[in-house]
């Protein structure tokens, strides 16, 4: 590890819009170990407050690690978070801005003052930003200092398409294997969602939002069902497409082949217990639950988009499938099941691939080497 700076600069301000128990929030708390050993004091300032009993919150706090926190709701009151973050810079300036999510990201270009170094991370490709959002990263571009994504997508999707021209680079999120250790059994886990201990399980997990292209995985329930009667498939999480999944399932008669188990914060359990994972996105901006399933050494079926095959190559760690084909997600799971030995060798090459892809310290360091670069005199 290399010398720690000097302590007269060395306060370094995270800024992001809610510091809630999304992966955003964890990845930040995950940071803080790294930076303060490289001789860095984080803090943390969030545009919305977050749940009291936000995990991260208090992953935060019980490190030492102040969060401010601007009080209210007012999501889209741009020119108030500005001046929030003003004040707060002059009251406790910071040697360097380090800001997350599309909000946060405008709000710390407008508010962080020159020539303190401003690092914004992408962490979603353009077609997740709204107008006002893509018009705002467009008009503050010239103010980043350096803008990070997530993945090669999240760089191209917005630099190719939306005419970014600031300095960027590509850090992919840490994902921390040892986390990963399931607390309940398998057979723990389908009494729990009422799932019959001989089920195949077709597992989904994350926001059931349109993005998510849950609906096609219940459109291809009729033809896993033909191909075997025992499938099941589980989708965990919340969102506003619950009502119409249960409608889709009820309409192609395979509503007693599905179960919706909400929320869920035992996911690495529900992933360890599923015969194959499926994540039908229409985008994304890295897809964390593959890469979880990788690394519990999970079978893994995802549409062909860019983010995804940056670490799953076809037939090599997963099989891909194009977007919206409910009948190619049928025929790779089918493909799971009937090629086991094929299987194993893809799930072996994938935890391999993950853990040395998303490898937390050697990713930890990337931030703390580009910290360092951009604060050199």
């Amino acid at each position: 590890m290399p010398e720690p700076i000097a302590s007269n600069a060395n306060r370094l301000l995270y800024v992001t819009t809610c510091f809630d128990d999304s992966s955003v929030a964890n990845i930040i708390c995950d940071l803080f170990p790294a930076v303060r050993e490289a001789g860095f004091e984080p803090e943390v300032f969030t545009l919305e407050e977050a749940p009291p009993r936000s995990a991260a919150l208090q992953r935060a706090r019980s490190s030492g690690v102040a969060v401010h926190q601007l009080p209210g709701k007012a999501k889209w009151n741009v020119p108030r978070q500005v001046r929030a973050l003003r004040a707060h810079l002059r009251a406790r300036p910071a040697a360097l801005v380090h800001s997350h999510l599309g909000r946060a990201d405008i709000a710390a270009a407008l508010a962080v003052p020159r020539p303190v170094p401003l690092v914004s991370t992408l962490h979603n490709v353009i077609d997740n930003f709204p107008w006002p959002i893509r018009l705002g990263f467009l008009l503050t571009d010239r103010r980043v200092t350096m803008r990070t994504g997530v993945s090669r997508s999240c760089i191209s999707s917005m630099y190719d398409n939306w005419r970014l021209k600031s300095p960027r680079r590509v850090i992919y999120n840490p994902i921390d294997a040892s986390r990963l250790a399931p607390s309940a059994s398998r057979r723990e886990v389908l009494r729990q969602i009422d799932v019959p201990a001989g089920a195949r399980l077709v597992l989904n997990a994350g926001r059931v939002i349109p993005m998510k292209g849950q609906i096609y995985l219940v459109r291809a329930l009729p033809a896993l069902l033909r191909r075997d009667p025992a499938t099941v498939v589980a989708i965990a999480g919340v969102g506003p497409e619950l009502a119409r999944l249960q409608a889709e399932a009820e309409a192609l008669n395979v509503s007693h082949a599905l179960r919706l188990v909400g929320f869920r914060d035992d996911i690495a359990s529900l992933i360890a217990a599923a015969d194959v994972v499926v994540f039908p996105s229409l985008w994304e901006g890295l897809g964390l639950v593959p890469i979880e399933a990788m690394l519990l050494r999970r079978p893994v079926v995802a549409s062909a988009i860019g983010p995804i095959m940056e670490y799953i190559d076809h037939e090599a760690e997963g099989l891909l499938v194009p977007p919206r084909d409910p009948d190619a997600i049928a025929a790779a799971v089918d493909r799971v099941f009937r090629r086991p030995d094929e299987t194993a060798v893809r799930v072996d090459r994938a935890f391999t691939r993950a853990r040395t892809m998303f490898d937390p310290p050697r990713i930890f360091a990337q931030y703390v080497d580009l910290y360092r670069e951009l604060l050199q005199p």
